[in-house]
């Protein structure tokens, strides 16, 4: 039976090449014999990874990564915007078909309107109301039955950069 090892400080190497050069690694004796290794590679595309120790590649090294292009926050925007407007009868009974005569229209920061406002009545007595936000800023969304203000028209919608 092999024994487990209880100490580290083996003389580990790590280095990463991504597509667009080298990528910064954080290698931590866990003092067990294991090792974490940490890297945060920028770009997409095939990254090589080469172990090395006491100069020697380890078996199997050279290891080939390919990293996908993921999502980031900090550069991902909100292009559509929608909503939902529910139509109910002047008794406050929902309505449970489609046809009410639903408009929506939506003013840009600049005040300009946004000429890609939908109404989609899906017939059932709701609409799906879509817009796309070109630019951040403060838009006015407006939606009315019959040229009538429905509740909570109009309202400001705050797009962010």
């Amino acid at each position: 039976m092999e024994k487990k090892r209880t100490e580290g400080g083996d003389p580990f190497k790590v280095e990463v090449m991504g597509p667009t050069g080298p990528v910064p690694v954080q290698v931590v004796d866990n003092g067990d014999g294991t090792y974490a290794v940490t890297y945060h590679p920028e770009d997409a595309g095939r990254h090589d990874i080469a172990v090395t120790l006491e100069g020697k590649p380890i078996k199997g090294s050279t290891f080939r990564v390919d990293v996908q292009a993921g999502a980031w926050a900090g550069k991902t925007i909100m292009e559509s915007f929608s909503f939902v407007v529910k139509a109910h009868d002047k008794r406050g009974k929902p309505l449970t078909v489609g046809g009410a005569k639903i408009t929506s229209s939506v003013a840009k920061p600049n005040g300009q309107q946004c000429n890609q406002t939908k109404v989609d009545d899906q017939r059932n007595g709701s609409y799906l109301i879509t817009f796309k936000a070109q630019e951040p800023g403060l838009y006015k969304v407006s939606t009315k039955i019959d040229g009538k203000d429905i509740v909570g028209s109009p309202f400001d919608q705050k797009i962010a950069k």
